[in-house]
């Protein structure tokens, strides 16, 4: 509830004008037919009751509180001190005074703003106390809920976080991986290809090694049937003269 329904509704005016009333009640049933008295006591019970239907359909957030001590420590305190020495002496004086006091009241009853028809309209103020009453509950369980909502958004901004965090360093090791797996892929490729230049070169000299060396062997193999063949050659010659000479 609002402070100033708080402080309003429990303005210890409110109690002082509670008996007062009751007061002027029992006295004008005791005086009975005391003309003279009776006067006097429907007044302050007019002014009494006028002034409680005024605060029952005021707007306690337009009260300046202020006005209602002043009321109660400078004239309704006294007014009800009057009453009960009248029932005590029944000095009509008493009343006379406590009427003077109420004027009092009157003006500061005039700075009290409320409707200017309080009687069409029943229990104004305990309307307007009720609506502002469930304004603010609604407000406060709306605030609780709002920080409820709120606490929700910081847990999952933070799980969010979290995601987002893993996520990038989930990335960060792929990564990682994909560029060593890549780095030992290229590494490997270019050993083999390494390997197979070096494994084409060692073939490649074999490979003329041993033409020369068969071309060598043919060399060797073709002088030696030429000089086979010319000292063939030479034999038949000889042989051929010498068989020419004998005939």
């Amino acid at each position: 509830m609002s402070r100033f329904i708080d402080r309003f509704e429990n303005h210890a005016l409110h109690g002082v004008l509670a008996k007062t009333i009751a007061t002027v009640n029992e006295l004008m049933v005791r005086e009975g037919n005391q003309s003279n008295a009776i006067i006097e006591l429907e007044r302050v019970k007019q002014v009494s009751l006028a002034f409680k239907d005024a605060l029952d359909n005021c707007d306690p957030n337009l009260v300046y509180i202020g006005y209602l001590d002043s009321i109660q420590n400078n004239h309704l305190n006294n007014v009800l001190g009057y009453l009960n020495n009248y029932r005590n002496d029944r000095n009509i004086s008493h009343l006379h005074t406590a009427n003077n006091q109420l004027d009092g009241c009157l003006t500061s009853m005039a700075n009290i703003l409320m409707p200017k028809f309080p009687n069409d309209i029943d229990g104004i103020r305990e309307s307007i106390v009720s609506f502002r009453r469930s304004a603010s509950q609604h407000l406060r369980h709306t605030e609780e809920e709002f920080k409820k909502i709120e606490s929700v958004r910081s847990q999952l901004e933070q799980g969010l976080s979290q995601v987002a965090s893993t996520v990038e360093t989930q990335k960060s090791r792929l990564d990682t991986a994909i560029a060593e797996f890549q780095q030992q892929f290229s590494q490997a490729e270019d050993s083999r290809r390494q390997q197979f230049s070096n494994a084409e070169e060692e073939r490649r000299k074999e490979y003329d090694q041993h033409v020369e060396e068969q071309t060598n062997e043919y060399d060797l193999l073709q002088k030696d049937r030429e000089e086979h063949f010319k000292a063939e050659t030479r034999t038949y010659d000889y042989r051929s003269r010498t068989i020419i000479k004998r005939f």
